[in-house]
């Protein structure tokens, strides 16, 4: 006789302590982070009072079932917890990132963060001539002697100045201009890009979710393990 996974399944254990949900949030809860009791609980409820209870045991089940009645192996549950967590692990993992953890807008199709970290220095060298000037003033006059006077009385007087201005390379001066440019730059650039139109994107995006469930998949995958694809 054929045996439903519901009849195989203690319906006050499932109900109170779970099932193989619970038994892989228990066993290889760092495998599956994600997989927190309660909702292991839940998945647990759905899969056999909603889901798959009515669908006939999987002879990979049934015989593990049956070895556990033996005592052959202790139990028959962690046994395909193992065999489930190996199987899917990558696959869950991956799907929950992409479907449950990830933070985009659907209505946008361009994302792009750049990142500048500049680490520059510029020198500047400038060779500047000096101007040198130079002055000089004094007065000049000339005198004559009168009768029987040994002084000379001054006759014509004249104040004169001069002023040489030398320009060139008499004394070069080198200047040096430092700058260092330093620090981060960030650079966001998000929005719809013209390829697609937003109302194409968000039709999409209902689509996508409508046809790839997360929670549906979990089950699915999980009775194809427990239960046979067909009633």
């Amino acid at each position: 006789m054929k045996n439903k996974l519901k009849d195989v399944v203690d319906i006050s254990t499932l109900l109170s302590t779970g099932f193989i949900f619970k038994k892989i949030q228990s066993t290889h809860s760092s495998t599956f982070e994600w997989l927190d009791s309660t909702t292991a609980q839940i998945l647990d409820e759905k899969l056999v009072l909603e889901h798959s209870g009515e669908k006939i045991v999987s002879r990979y089940y049934k015989n593990l079932i049956d070895l556990e009645d033996a005592e052959v192996i202790p139990d028959a549950l962690t046994v395909v917890a193992n065999n489930i967590a190996t199987t899917y692990a990558d696959k869950w993992n991956k799907l929950h990132s992409a479907m449950i953890a990830s933070d985009y807008n659907p209505l946008e199709n361009y994302d792009m963060e750049q990142v500048e970290t500049p680490d520059v220095t510029k020198e500047k060298t400038i060779d500047v001539k000096t101007k040198m000037v130079t002055s000089s003033s004094g007065d000049s006059s000339s005198g004559v002697y009168g009768f029987n006077s040994p002084v000379a009385s001054p006759s014509t007087e004249n104040e004169a100045s001069t002023e040489v201005t030398v320009e060139g390379d008499n004394e070069d001066n080198v200047s040096h201009d430092l700058e260092t440019e330093t620090g981060t730059r960030e650079l966001t650039r998000h929005g719809n890009i013209g390829v697609t139109t937003s109302q194409q994107m968000l039709e999409s995006e209902i689509e996508l979710r409508s046809n790839n469930n997360f929670i549906l998949i979990l089950l699915n995958d999980v009775s194809k393990v427990l239960c046979l694809s067909v009633y």
